[in-house]
């Protein structure tokens, strides 16, 4: 099943469905709003046809539903009455109407984009589980740029009802992956029997903007490779089919360089073996030194579906260019980092002046619901450089991290991956006395042989 986001009011129902009906003796239309399938009948793809029969009061509204033939299903049922609750009769000509009855099919029917959702675990339907589900929301960043996309997120539900472990599959976006996961986190789940063994499932998400400022946009990823690799290329690095990225994480904007309004990019290249590693990044170019190393941690971040020659994987070669201004759509604060900044440039020696609280004054510990690890480049591993990347961030009031920056690194290129990860980072949204509140939060990050990168 997916779920949809689009920047435009949500309805129940839009009136979208005409057909000729005679009541009381007189013809006309009925006007009937789009059908709303019910979410577990989705799930475990549950079909039939309803026939009602409708009273029809004298101002053409339908006073009541009664069902004749049954679907097969009591959700189907139900769905088919609140629908023909909400349908109006029409008369030809504007003829007065007379109250009467008429009877009408409703008809239940999957389109194949309807997917069931099964546990990958036991094979058992996701069907009772969803108690509520939260609508997604279209990323205010992305709103000028008007980019379609989707997030395909893998997460478990236990016993008791909560939500475990989300893994983000695929994402075409950063802003949408952060949207689709404040959307599952948000959902609540009925209580099952399966003691300690989670059912598992996949959600895809999917975004469309109907259009930008600047016009439609299509364009989902921040990069796309050429469908032939250039002739200039060594061989090993030519390949039939290109390189896919399937989750690509966002560029850090130096905090430093951003609260000075110092703009500017960086280049750099980068190798994807035939697992789909990201290997060797290079810094070609950089107006700044945190440009070019922000830019060279975000690639190193990124997923790959590998490239491939004569039907095996390949490698690739490519390089990428990363601007850092406040226009860029990738790299630009949102509104509630410049919130945040406004108030740590107001009061930076006492932030309690400015309603930022310490971690030790929440009502809990903040609890993430979304901490992927960051990338650990195979050259540092096989060169046995590990490190202790001290990190300072910012947990606004819905939980998403803002301001990431550094306090204690050995390693810039360590440094630069563990804030890539922590900017992708998300927690429950932080309280005071059952109040949402900012908070600021200091945690390690560890780079080592022995246990890869862990926070």
């Amino acid at each position: 099943m997916q779920a949809y986001a689009q920047d435009q009011e949500n309805t129940d129902y839009k009136p979208t469905s005409e057909q000729s009906v005679d009541s009381g003796g007189f013809k006309g239309k009925l006007i009937c709003p789009q059908k709303l399938y019910p979410r577990e009948s989705l799930i475990i793809n549950e079909q039939g046809k309803a026939l009602l029969e409708l009273t029809v009061s004298h101002d053409g509204s339908i006073q009541n539903a009664e069902l004749i033939y049954s679907s097969g299903s009591p959700r189907l049922d139900k769905a088919s009455l609140e629908f023909g609750k909400k349908c109006v009769f029409q008369t030809t000509d504007n003829i007065e109407i007379k109250p009467g009855h008429l009877q009408i099919p409703v008809e239940w029917k999957i389109e194949r984009e309807a997917r069931q959702i099964i546990s990958a675990t036991d094979n058992k339907t996701f069907e009772t589980l969803i108690r509520h589900s939260t609508p997604i929301v279209y990323p205010d960043t992305l709103k000028d740029s008007g980019n379609s996309g989707k997030v395909i997120l893998k997460a478990e539900v236990y016993g008791d009802g909560h939500l475990g472990e989300i893994q983000v599959l695929e994402s075409s976006h950063p802003a949408f992956e952060k949207a689709a996961i404040q959307s599952l986190s948000k959902w609540s789940f009925n209580t099952f029997d399966g003691g300690n063994k989670p059912i598992s499932f996949q959600e895809t998400f999917t975004f469309k903007l109907l259009e930008g400022k600047n016009g439609p946009e299509t364009g989902l990823l921040p990069f796309k490779f050429p469908e032939q690799a250039p002739s200039k290329l060594p061989v090993e690095f030519q390949y039939d089919k290109p390189p896919r990225i399937k989750v690509a994480g966002a560029p850090v904007y130096p905090l430093g360089l951003f609260s000075q309004q110092i703009s500017g990019s960086a280049e750099v290249s980068a190798q994807i073996d035939p697992e789909g590693n990201v290997r060797n990044v290079q810094i070609l170019k950089a107006t700044e030194k945190d440009f070019g190393l922000a830019t060279k941690a975000m690639i190193s971040s990124w997923i790959f579906e590998p490239a491939s020659k004569n039907g095996k994987p390949s490698w690739a070669v490519f390089s990428y260019t990363q601007d850092f201004n406040k226009w860029d759509r990738d790299t630009n604060y949102d509104k509630d980092a410049y919130r945040l900044l406004s108030k740590i440039n107001e009061h930076s020696s006492d932030l309690h002046k400015v309603d930022i609280h310490l971690a030790n004054e929440l009502d809990a510990k903040p609890k993430a619901i979304y901490a992927p690890a960051p990338a650990y480049p195979i050259e540092l591993q096989q060169k046995g450089i590990s490190d202790r990347v001290l990190v300072e961030f910012y947990i606004d009031k819905t939980g998403a991290v803002k301001l990431p920056h550094l306090l204690k690194v050995n390693n810039d290129d360590l440094g630069w991956s563990a804030l890539t990860a922590v900017l992708r980072w998300q927690f429950e949204p932080p309280t005071v006395h059952g109040q949402p509140v900012d908070v600021v939060v200091t945690v390690p990050v560890e780079f080592g042989l022995d246990k890869g990168a862990t926070n």
